[in-house]
């Protein structure tokens, strides 16, 4: 039973982990997209068709990083569902 305990609560350390790095990354990308989008905007020399692939790219890469973090939660669950049902049998 302390083996699920523990298990649990290491689980819990790690998505508290993963949480405050996937905030952190969001955090990061949006402040460098707001300077690529000033530079990008105010750069004469960049053609429409590259500040639209440029501001593709950013929000590509927002979706993509918020992907990942559904994809974290909902095997945090499936992991965390898997424990609990484990701890019932055992009791």
């Amino acid at each position: 039973m302390k083996t699920m305990q523990m298990s649990k609560q290491l689980m819990e350390i790690n998505k508290i982990t993963i949480d405050n790095t996937f905030k952190t990354m969001l955090a990061v990308q949006d402040h460098s997209r707001r300077i690529a989008s000033g530079v990008v905007e105010k750069t004469a020399w960049i053609p429409a068709g590259g500040k639209k692939a440029i501001n593709d790219w950013l929000l590509s890469y927002t979706k993509s990083i918020e992907g990942l973090k559904s994809v974290s939660d909902k095997n945090y669950q499936i992991i965390t569902s898997l424990l609990e049902k484990k701890q019932e049998s055992a009791n």
